[in-house]
């Protein structure tokens, strides 16, 4: 009796540093993706930035965009310029130019 007893008990020991293995393992990953997700909005380009040939970046522009208390046609206008001049850096800062203008975007 004394030894199942002592079995019992070392199981139910053994289960109980697993579950709090187990917790621990979860906490620390939860708490390293909200480090990643603090980091990454950290380092996530402002409008201002994106609006700019060295941030560039055409789907976040073309959501500026299509976010943006703009017109249809303003938007349609805007979407095809910047989309339009992507590849030649020259029209491309044209283009983010008047987007920056159009929303009204500083600096």
């Amino acid at each position: 009796a004394a030894a199942t007893a002592a079995t019992e008990a070392a199981t139910a020991t053994g289960s109980a540093i697993a579950d709090a293995a187990t917790a621990a393992t979860e906490a620390a990953g939860a708490a390293t993706n909200q480090a990643a997700e603090a980091i990454a909005a950290l380092t996530e380009p402002t409008p201002a930035q994106l609006l700019t040939v060295e941030k560039f970046d055409l789907e976040k522009v073309l959501t500026l965009i299509n976010n943006a208390d703009l017109n249809m046609v303003e938007k349609t206008t805007l979407s095809a310029a910047v989309t339009a001049s992507r590849d030649n850096p020259e029209l491309l800062k044209v283009a983010l130019d008047q987007v920056r203008a159009a929303l009204k975007i500083e600096g």
